[in-house]
């Protein structure tokens, strides 16, 4: 079957059998902790295997030879450790890389890890040189003619077949065509021909090219070098967006096989296979693909390098050297596949009029429009960062959450089943932002994204975004739309505060990032955009760390605390997943608390037995007399009002104090200072102490009032009846960092919410 296809018609008990797999390997995979120290302990013993001259080479000369490997170590080496974080300016990077610049290397394994070193080094004279010299080493040294025609020797002007060298000359070619000059067309369709005619019918590669001994290792590297001439020499693949997905067949049956080989390589204990997974890695990261099969390729393999580390913090092996080479292709891994994923791209399918099948969508007519987009983001913000390809017919909420942006492509209507739907929903709620592109601007795909997002939030509509809106994606980010030659539309639906769903209607960006044309700017800095826009100008987690909290079933919490969300005739509900977020952190953290939440009415009556109560929206509103007569005696019966602007916007302020004024005339001047610091708020309870943080928008607005707490109390009777926040609250709880929000960091509104329930449901204010 298909790789590309393999999920088209699933039955439902198969899906649901295939993710409930894919939730249980990534249980029992390595945590992002476990994963991160097993990096710092390769480091460390990748740094104690040096010898004085500060390399890793056996000999300081090389004694020539036909396998000619020499300095290939030392570049490996340190390729993987600026992989894995370490500085181009530490002084021990530095000696090792002065060492690379002035070693005689001339074998073509060696020069391509020594090409990928400069990629990771910035772009000094002498770097450029240094990569300008190896992409002439590399691009004359691949053989020209013969039997071998397309591959690599050891050495220049070899006769053999190897692949194995053969993938490390052409990652080396790719390194330098990213870094200096572009190479030829006629070199990549030499290595294309050549990696094509050696493919096994079943689909893998052996290391002598012949149908026999087919392994994972090869096969890894032949489906790598397929998906790096693929972007060389098939970008216009798709490049009109009427044909539907893009397939190649040599890829497909590569991906094929190594789907089903792949977790022979979890339980083997093959010496070799740490330098499989350093190609595991690679063709993850180049395909987008987060499964082979039902596995995490990832989450599986991390699980099994972490725990096969040796106490020295390395991974030996007897295949080659001591350790220090399966050490670092096990950081390779480590470290290259657990870079943040800025984009997932969403593989779904179409089910068919008057009956229960479905089809596959047109979701992949431009196959590497999210890989040029992230690899030119990752350049101009100076991090590594990766894409992924999610199946909505296996993928699971915590999949989707990899990322904070969900990209759809296509041309056709979209026809979800409700269960899909829930999930996209629910990804939004929990923070994402979900883009969508016409492809070719066809009307069918915008009119039905249109759709969705109306179904999903009926309150809200799509706009067409301003230059001067105060949701900072064109013109708050690195890349300004003023500049822009051309101003394609661009639509959005969100809650005022946050965005929701963003929709590219006509300007068909997918297009122009799969031709990898850089100087038509505008979709490249808009996705550029988009994703600061929607990590809060911050640093992207790692892939596996997310901001979702679950309720964790293991922890018996105590009596529930009920907690009325309280609905007007107005925009009552804009963060729907922001008290769940909160039950969860309460249920798991130290207070071990359960809440009852519940959307309630403001009618006489109808919020005795709630001990708290939550009012939030980002519009003006007006209350009527019954409702404000329903907040008093909440107030006056015990109960705690808690207040706040979602987003932070004024007009919303401004009606909240005007109510307050009707509802509390005598007390309502206490609300013009803020609390003070030593209110017990901010020091008592078992719950940590926040500091007063807010987020990079609200310190840009608010100067010198972002270094203070600036929640208002309002007491009645001598008890504290009123908790207001002109600053946000609620895009806080949560949990997602995302620009243009006036108010706190996350972690920080999280805790003053959880501090001020818990300290009311314990009669402490």
């Amino acid at each position: 079957m298909d790789f590309l296809n393999r999920y088209r018609l699933l039955p439902c008990a198969l899906v649901c059998a295939l993710a409930a797999l894919a939730c249980q390997t990534s249980a029992n995979a390595a945590s992002p902790a476990q994963v991160n120290e097993a990096i710092k302990k390769g480091v460390a013993f990748l740094y104690d295997k040096r010898n004085e001259s500060g390399n890793w080479e056996t000999t300081q000369v090389s004694s020539g030879g036909d396998d000619n490997q020499w300095g290939g170590r030392t570049a490996l080496c340190t390729y993987a450790l600026l992989a894995a974080g370490e500085k181009p300016l530490d002084p021990r990077i530095v000696k090792a890389t002065d060492w690379l610049r002035k070693a005689k290397i001339t074998g073509h394994y060696a020069l391509g890890m020594r090409a990928n070193v400069w990629l990771m080094l910035p772009d000094t004279d002498e770097n450029t040189d240094a990569m300008t010299r190896d992409r002439q080493l590399l691009t004359s040294g691949i053989s020209d003619s013969g039997a071998n025609k397309g591959f690599y020797d050891y050495y220049r002007h070899g006769t053999r077949i190897d692949l194995s060298c053969s993938q490390y000359g052409v990652l080396g070619a790719w390194a330098a065509a990213q870094k200096a000059a572009a190479i030829n067309t006629g070199y990549w369709k030499n290595v294309e021909l050549a990696w094509r005619a050696k493919q096994s019918p079943e689909g893998g590669w052996s290391y002598e090219g012949n149908p026999d001994n087919l392994t994972i290792q090869m096969t890894a590297a032949g489906v790598a070098t397929l998906f790096i001439t693929q972007e060389f020499l098939h970008s216009d693949d798709g490049i009109d967006g009427t044909r539907g997905n893009i397939v190649d067949p040599f890829l497909a049956r590569g991906l094929g096989w190594v789907e089903q080989n792949y977790k022979k390589l979890l339980t083997d204990d093959d010496p070799s296979r740490m330098y499989a997974f350093y190609g595991i890695e690679r063709i993850g990261v180049a395909s987008g693909y987060k499964y082979f099969g039902n596995i995490d390729w990832y989450q599986s393999g991390a699980d099994t390098i972490v725990n096969s580390m040796r106490p020295s913090g390395g991974w030996q092996g007897s295949w080659i050297g001591s350790g220090e080479e399966n050490t670092a292709f096990a950081l390779l891994f480590l470290s290259r596949g657990r870079a943040p994923v800025m984009m997932n791209k969403l593989q779904y399918s179409l089910t068919i009029p008057g009956t229960e099948t479905s089809r596959e969508a047109n979701w992949n007519q431009r196959p590497r429009d999210v890989a040029s987009a992230t690899r030119w983001v990752s350049e101009k913000i100076e991090r590594p960062l990766n894409w992924q390809i999610v199946n909505l017919n296996v993928a699971n909420i915590d999949d989707l959450h990899d990322s904070s942006i969900l990209y759809m492509s296509g041309n056709q209507m979209l026809s979800f089943t409700d269960a899909q739907k829930a999930l996209l929903k629910q990804y939004i709620e929990e923070g994402g932002l979900i883009i969508g592109s016409a492809d070719n601007g066809k009307p069918d795909f915008a009119n039905a994204f249109r759709e969705l997002g109306k179904e999903f939030f009926p309150g809200y509509a799509f706009a067409a975004v301003q230059d001067t809106t105060d949701l900072p994606l064109l013109s708050g980010q690195m890349f300004s739309n003023a500049n822009w030659k051309r101003k394609p539309k661009i639509e959005a639906l969100g809650n005022r505060a946050r965005l929701f769903m963003v929709l590219i209607p006509e300007a068909d960006f997918g297009r122009g990032l799969q031709k990898r044309d850089a100087r038509v700017a505008e979709p490249f800095e808009f996705f550029a955009n988009a994703f600061l826009y929607s990590v809060d100008k911050v640093e992207a987690r790692f892939k596996g760390e997310t901001h979702v909290v679950r309720p964790d079933k293991a922890i018996e919490a105590g009596s529930p605390v009920k907690v009325a969300r309280l609905k007007y005739a107005g925009k009552w509900d804009p963060e729907p997943g922001g008290w769940k977020h909160l039950a969860a952190a309460m249920h798991n953290g130290p207070e071990r608390v359960d809440l009852d939440v519940q959307n309630v009415d403001l009618v006489s009556g109808s919020l005795e037995g709630y001990q708290v109560a939550h009012f939030t929206g980002t519009d003006k509103f007006t209350l009527n007399h019954a409702e404000r007569t329903a907040i008093k005696a909440f107030v006056l019966g015990g109960g705690l009002l808690i207040i706040d602007a979602c987003g932070g916007f004024g007009d919303f302020n401004a009606s909240v104090e005007a109510e307050l004024s009707q509802i509390f005339p005598e007390e309502v001047s206490q609300i013009a200072d803020p609390l003070p610091r030593s209110h017990p708020i901010y020091h008592e309870g078992t719950i940590p102490k926040p500091e007063p943080k807010y987020r990079v928008f609200a310190m840009q607005k608010m100067g010198a009032d972002a270094t203070r707490f600036r929640l208002r109390g309002l007491s009645v009777g001598g008890r504290l009846g009123v908790v207001y926040s002109a600053e946000d609250l609620s895009v806080g709880l949560v949990g997602m960092p995302v620009d243009g929000i006036l108010g706190y960091e996350p972690e920080v509104a999280s805790l003053l919410v959880r501090r001020i329930v818990t300290l009311r449901a314990a009669k402490k204010i």
